[in-house]
């Protein structure tokens, strides 16, 4: 049956390059009949909704106008990868449909025109629709906005092993273009992107400082011991400029680290900007330095030197080889690496990356 021969696509590359993956893991922990029942009811879809016959496998010259369905990737981390093939379609008048809470990504996009989160407001006149995936979510929003309108997808059956996310956007985009574009190539270019020209600071920020990221929605990805960081820091360098960054959930401790080391003037906005903001702040700094997140991509679109800490999924899996960085895995959490570990490793990177930041 023809649904059995694409089942295969849920766990194969759409693309002869390799990249960072962990399909063979996810085919052991995933039983068969589990990931043959999600294929199964995205298939079924796709036929009942009569789109299989609009299914394109590469974008033509004369696709000038596309939109680009991006849902899948619900935190801002995956969807900056997810989107980060866009600037290969330079040249092309380029629009998103996307979440609402990730609208403000791309508010002032280079690549994208027009941002959408709500179907009333989208103008369908396109001659493509990029699918993020053939997830039933997906393909329900990309019927009721343009039902009669060839579709390609970057996913597409595509679904639940880990991978570079990134290198993924980016080769399968070459793919999809018929580019022809070098694996070298690739590897020299591809990163997120983040345009952050109409987003303003109200605030009087060192002329050079690093960056601490406090804080995590998850505990095993969540650093605890920067109090002791920080000690063993100062003690090394006494005039470093430092400013706090993260979310609400490291308000507390954010607040405790400012008013411990007030007399070295650290600067605290945890919990005080909004993402973008927070963002602005990281493009402007020398060393980033924080736990695998949302925040280490913007610095990575930036290409701001950066120490991440990572655990259980491994560095390759989301960094790549154009951007600057130390990383630290530990298989079952960051606090398993002690404060000293990090200091030598933040004082590795400031001799690699930043030399004159004492001054």
């Amino acid at each position: 049956m023809l649904e059995m021969l694409r089942y295969k696509e849920t766990y194969t590359l759409p693309f002869n390059e390799s990249i960072p993956n962990l399909v063979d893991d996810y085919k052991k922990e995933i039983y068969k009949p589990k990931r043959l029942a999600k294929f199964l009811k995205r298939y079924f879809y796709l036929l009942f909704s009569k789109q299989f016959p609009l299914e394109k496998k590469i974008i033509e010259s004369n696709n000038t106008s596309i939109l680009w369905i991006n849902i899948s990737a619900s935190s801002f981390g995956d969807t900056l990868m997810d989107l980060s093939s866009r600037v290969l379609l330079k040249g092309k008048t380029l629009d998103l449909y996307t979440l609402e809470k990730n609208k403000e990504l791309y508010g002032n996009d280079k690549f994208f025109r027009n941002i959408y989160s709500s179907a009333d407001k989208v103008n369908c006149n396109y001659d493509l629709i990029i699918l993020d995936s053939y997830s039933t979510r997906t393909v329900k929003i990309k019927k009721m906005l343009a039902p009669n309108v060839n579709f390609i997808s970057m996913f597409g059956f595509f679904n639940g092993p880990e991978i570079n996310r990134v290198l993924f956007s980016f080769h399968r985009m070459n793919l999809l273009l018929k580019s022809k574009l070098s694996r070298s190539f690739i590897d020299d270019i591809a990163k997120p992107f983040m345009d952050l020209s109409n987003v303003s600071i109200q605030h009087d920020l060192p002329k050079k400082y690093i960056v601490i990221t406090i804080g995590g929605e998850w505990e095993y990805r969540t650093y605890k011991s920067w109090n002791e960081v920080l000690l063993r820091l100062y003690k090394l360098y006494p005039d470093l400029s430092i400013v706090l960054v993260g979310s609400k959930n490291g308000s507390e401790t954010s607040v405790y680290l400012e008013k411990k080391f007030a007399e070295f003037g650290i600067l605290n906005f945890v919990g005080k900007l909004n993402f973008m903001e927070t963002a602005k702040i990281i493009s402007a700094s020398n060393l980033f330095i924080g736990c695998d997140g949302g925040l280490m991509h913007v610095a990575n679109s930036w290409r701001i030197p950066s120490i991440t800490l990572f655990a259980k999924v491994r560095p390759n899996m989301r960094l790549t080889k154009s951007t600057t960085f130390l990383a630290k895995y530990n298989w079952e959490n960051v606090n398993n690496f002690s404060p000293q570990e990090i200091t030598e490793t933040i004082n590795r990177g400031i001799i690699l990356y930043c030399k004159d930041l004492r001054t």
